[in-house]
């Protein structure tokens, strides 16, 4: 008995699809929080959101079969970009991040499987668009900052296809600062919301 029950747990593990290293990269659709403006200290919204613009990640990923799951670390280089209007002008803004999901996974149905699981963010630059000289942004609240992911994923062979959702959790804001107008101070919620989209391939 023991032993069917051990045999069943280690066969649940093994078809998780390929455990190993792999390679992945795509696109993922973004769209930052609100926002605000402060004039003499009194602080308005804007804007509510931004409008959707398309980014691009690319990284590598670790995957370990367990016992009726599978574990997914990754570590994910990510381009953002959203588009606000401020001061009746369209400006774009763009971060530069690495990504750490961790990720728990669970198959369902041949190839097809779940997952979910906290993220990690590292900023390391954030630019808005040459376009508009008489901003600058500074003042980023937090370098390090976790989100949510949860998605669904296809396995064929070696080559994986996911579609994921990202939702940033810990607030962080960006100053968007006009160096013209000193008594105006646009405040950026930099939280991400994304629609995520990646191809991968396992390489053992």
């Amino acid at each position: 008995m023991i032993t069917a029950v051990f045999m069943a747990f280690t066969t649940l593990g093994f078809s998780q699809g390929y455990s190993g290293v792999g390679i992945k990269a795509g696109v993922n659709y973004s769209q930052n929080g609100d926002l605000k403006s402060e004039v003499d200290g009194a602080i308005n919204d804007i804007l509510s959101g931004a409008n959707q613009k398309t980014g691009y990640h690319i990284g590598i990923y670790k995957k370990f079969d367990l016992p009726l799951v599978y574990l997914r670390p990754e570590l994910i280089y990510t381009q953002t970009l959203s588009e606000y209007e401020v001061e009746g002008l369209l400006g774009n803004f763009e971060r530069a991040k690495l990504d750490l999901p961790i990720l728990v996974g669970y198959k369902l149905l041949g190839p097809l499987h779940v997952f979910a699981g906290p993220s990690f963010q590292y900023v390391i630059k954030d630019t808005f668009n040459d376009g508009f000289e008489d901003f600058k942004l500074e003042n980023v609240q937090k370098d390090i900052t976790i989100g949510m992911q949860l998605g669904v994923g296809f396995n064929l062979n070696k080559i994986g296809v996911d579609l994921r959702l990202e939702r940033g959790l810990s607030a962080n804001e960006v100053d968007l600062v006009n160096t013209k107008i000193t008594n105006i101070n646009d405040r950026l919620d930099s939280r991400p919301k994304q629609l995520i989209i990646s191809l991968s391939y396992n390489l053992n």
